[in-house]
């Protein structure tokens, strides 16, 4: 008793012909199903339209169960009258039979494996009208991720296992023991055992790929970051250089590829002995501390320990070079 028993009603005409099977509309066809004179319970037409079906519990004693069928040329068809009697029967065994053939246990390939679980009741597999009523769940924990999907026409389960945020060098690996379970309301339930195992790797072949990416991708953001804060001449800046009373206008931004290939370092212009520097903007440049000498003063004050530092010139201002032939440069921002 307690037991869940199911009904199956079919319609043949000769031949055992289905009635239903080759309708396209089969909204006319109704089933139901009396037990010892209870209201009708209905029984639903399956997918394939081969079979009606509803179920009931088993009860002490006997019972009386006939079914009535209703559709187009007939009227209430009532079967013969069965009688269900309980008897103390043996419980099914559910179980699932495990294919592990496509389990890659080796990290680059893991994601590519499966393991398959078809479900069994007293040794035999199920159909896909029978797996419908099926569920299945994984039971604990494991170190490594699994997702468990549905596949309805082979009436199994398949275990597909997950790189841990997607990453070879944080998964785990070794004995991965994994337990399912699987159950029906009408047949029972039952935990399945898959001894599953990921191969060990070393650390630096597991993590190889993820590190030298990780020093790439910080390379390119130096490099990036450098291109960006490069003090680069402002488009249109020159220097007016004059000796032996001959002037000259001499443009600062040089090559694209000084200013935009290279990061981090200033562009840098030499005329003659002098070498200037961009600045941070464009309203000054640098005189570079490597070329200065006693003999150079900036906007008419001598330079102060040259060689030092670089020394900052304005818009307008004038660097001078004493000496038999005297020199000067002008910057310009304008």
């Amino acid at each position: 008793t307690g037991q869940k028993l199911r009904v199956v009603s079919r319609l043949a005409a000769d031949g055992g012909r289905s009635l239903t099977e080759t309708r396209a509309d089969t909204g006319d066809f109704e089933a139901a199903f009396f037990l010892d004179g209870a209201p009708a319970s209905p029984m639903l037409l399956n997918p394939a339209k081969t079979e009606f079906s509803g179920q009931f519990t088993a009860r002490e004693g006997s019972s009386a169960l006939s079914t009535r069928v209703s559709f187009p040329g007939y009227f209430n068809f009532r079967s013969r009258v069965f009688r269900v009697v309980a008897a103390a029967c043996r419980p099914k065994t559910v179980s699932a039979a495990v294919d592990a053939s496509s389990w890659r246990e080796h990290l680059p390939e893991l994601e590519q494996g499966v393991v398959r679980l078809t479900p069994t009741l007293d040794g035999r597999a199920l159909s896909p009208e029978e797996f419908a009523g099926w569920k299945a769940r994984l039971v604990g924990e494991t170190p490594l991720g699994f997702d468990l999907e549905r596949d309805e026409p082979a009436a199994q389960w398949q275990l597909r296992p997950r790189l841990r945020w997607g990453c070879v060098c944080l998964t785990p690996t070794g004995a991965q023991p994994v337990k399912v379970a699987i159950e029906s309301e009408e047949d029972g339930r039952a935990e399945v055992s898959v001894p599953l195992n990921v191969a060990e790797m070393g650390w630096w072949r597991k993590c190889r790929a993820w590190v030298l990416g990780a020093l790439a991708a910080l390379a390119a953001l130096w490099y990036v970051a450098g291109i960006v804060k490069k003090p680069r001449f402002r488009p249109g800046t020159v220097i007016f250089h004059e000796r032996g009373g001959r002037r000259t206008t001499e443009s600062l931004p040089g090559a694209w590829t000084a200013r935009w290939l290279v990061p981090y370092a200033p562009e840098r212009r030499t005329f003659g002995e002098v070498c200037f520097k961009a600045g941070r903007t464009g309203a000054h440049i640098l005189l570079a501390k490597e070329t200065q000498h006693e003999r150079m003063s900036v906007a008419g004050e001598p330079l102060e320990e040259p060689g030092r530092r670089d020394i900052r010139i304005a818009n307008g201002e004038v660097l001078k070079l004493a000496g038999r032939r005297p020199e000067t440069y002008t910057y310009s921002s304008l």
